[in-house]
């Protein structure tokens, strides 16, 4: 696991335990297949948790839509 991917388990799991919320920040890199695991990770350590992502205003004038938005909900 790269270490983006470990810090991501590690703050996931201190979210999970503490009953709050967790920002991972622009889902661009996951969706483009870059970076998935690393995103997948924290939702494996916080299942519980509040995980908050997002797609910028940049991805969306270049055609990300819909589609995208369901996707980095997974």
């Amino acid at each position: 696991m790269q270490a983006g991917g470990k810090n991501n388990a590690n703050l996931a799991k201190a979210a999970q335990s503490l009953g709050i919320g967790m920002q991972l920040g622009s889902q661009r890199a996951g969706l483009e297949g870059k970076e998935a695991g690393s995103y997948r990770t924290a939702r494996e350590n916080a299942p519980d948790a509040l995980l908050i992502g997002n797609i910028g205003a940049v991805q969306l004038a270049n055609g990300y839509g819909n589609k995208e938005a369901k996707a980095a909900l997974r």
